[in-house]
């Protein structure tokens, strides 16, 4: 181990519910036996109660992490949660750095846990900022999303109408936070040219792709899952909050294309939000209730015997940078459809490992789906060269050596 005092700052950790979360969460545990390691984040609360108490996430890792829990409270919206993060980092981060003596500490864009003390510089500790997402591309998916839907602003997700009305303020603070920050992360090469083309104070930005657990995303870990015992026909399975950036309309659109030649084919959306504007979608298009099945918000835990079930893994965003639904369905073998968007291609090479559409073609993905339910083979060699991509490229293992090469770097040793 080396002996170096990591302060990873988040507000997204256990319970998992977002990329950012499974970021740390995954990195946190590969990063676990490498160096001292301390999560600073808060205890996340379900109808009064806390979902994870700081012994419990210390088990979770096998006691080689430090917790530290600044506060807890329900977190049904994530800009407010993420508020009272930047409160509770800016009273309490300063005593924990004298307190624990950290070397370095590690944070997430769009959460900027530590903004409020980057500002005020109350603190001279250096940093390294993991960029998962920036404020303007999120708008502009948004936007193109409810340009193809037709959705209007009042049946968009909380979060999406936060993003759209505090637009110009998010877009200062992002602004503001990069321009005192020194040392970036990014998770892509897409990101990476996006990041140099807006922001030109960004000198020393590192690419390190996300990565995958292999031995817990593997077909060889999947359990039956007795909520889908009565689904019989080939499952075509959406892993995403139920958001219209990730183009859910042009996914349920395609369906009553696809039910035409493939009448015994089951929809399974799983994921946070509300369903009740997509179930709307449906019925106005004729969709049987018994063709689709909504889950809800599962534990991460679930997910690898969920992307085994499916025949097809959909993923039709409008903007993303390197999505993790993407990596762990294709570590589990699943053929996977996705969005020629951002950081995707980067891992998914068309027709050999997944098969990418342009973004909103309806009929394109409709066509795409159907051909890969009619041809099993096919189906089966997108998933065998799907999982020997994230076995060469995409390892936790390989991914914290690299995090830990940038932490030497911002160190100087």
């Amino acid at each position: 181990m080396e002996t170096i005092k990591v302060c990873l700052l988040t507000s997204e950790f256990l319970p998992n519910w977002g990329g950012v979360g499974t970021y740390c969460i995954e990195l946190a545990r590969a990063l676990a036996c490498k160096v001292e390691l301390h999560v600073v984040t808060l205890g996340r609360e379900d109808r009064g109660k806390i979902i994870y108490s700081k012994n419990d996430i210390e088990r979770f890792f096998d006691g080689k992490i430090n917790v530290h829990l600044l506060r807890t409270c329900p977190a049904n919206d994530t800009f407010l949660y993420n508020g009272i993060m930047q409160l509770a980092v800016y009273k309490n981060l300063p005593d924990l750095i004298t307190t624990y003596n950290f070397d370095l500490v590690h944070t997430n864009i769009p959460q900027m846990a530590d903004i409020l003390l980057k500002i005020r510089k109350k603190t001279n500790i250096p940093s390294v900022t993991t960029i998962h997402t920036t404020i303007e591309g999120h708008r502009n998916g948004i936007l193109r999303a409810c340009s193809l839907s037709g959705l209007g602003f009042s049946k968009l997700d909380r979060s999406e109408k936060s993003v759209l009305l505090l637009f110009p303020l998010l877009k200062f603070a992002e602004r503001l936070y990069i321009q005192k920050s020194k040392n970036f992360i990014t998770v892509s090469n897409w990101m990476k040219e996006m990041l140099k083309k807006d922001f030109s104070s960004i000198l020393n930005l590192h690419v390190i792709h996300n990565g995958v657990d292999l031995d817990k995303f593997s077909p060889a870990n999947s359990k039956d899952m007795q909520i889908l015992d009565e689904v019989t026909g080939p499952i075509i399975l959406l892993t995403s909050r139920l958001t219209a950036l990730k183009g859910i309309h042009t996914f349920i659109q395609a369906i009553p294309k696809i039910l035409k030649k493939k009448t015994n084919a089951h929809f399974i959306f799983a994921g946070g939000g509300s369903k009740e504007p997509w179930i709307e979608e449906l019925k106005k298009l004729n969709v049987n209730t018994s063709s689709y099945t909504f889950l809800g918000h599962l534990d991460y835990e679930l997910m690898p015997s969920l992307y085994s079930m499916a025949d097809i893994l959909v993923l039709p965003s409008l903007y993303e940078n390197l999505p993790f639904g993407v990596l762990e369905a294709m570590s589990c073998k699943s053929a996977v459809v996705a969005s020629r968007v951002g950081g995707i291609t980067e891992v998914i090479t068309d027709g050999i490992n997944g098969v990418l559409f342009s973004p909103g073609n309806v009929e394109e993905l409709a066509k795409i789906i159907t051909m890969l339910l009619e041809d099993g083979e096919l189906r089966n060699r997108l998933g065998k060269n799907a999982r020997q991509t994230i076995i060469k490229g995409f390892s936790w293992a390989t991914i914290a050596e690299n995090t830990l090469r940038v932490y030497k770097e911002v160190l100087g040793m």
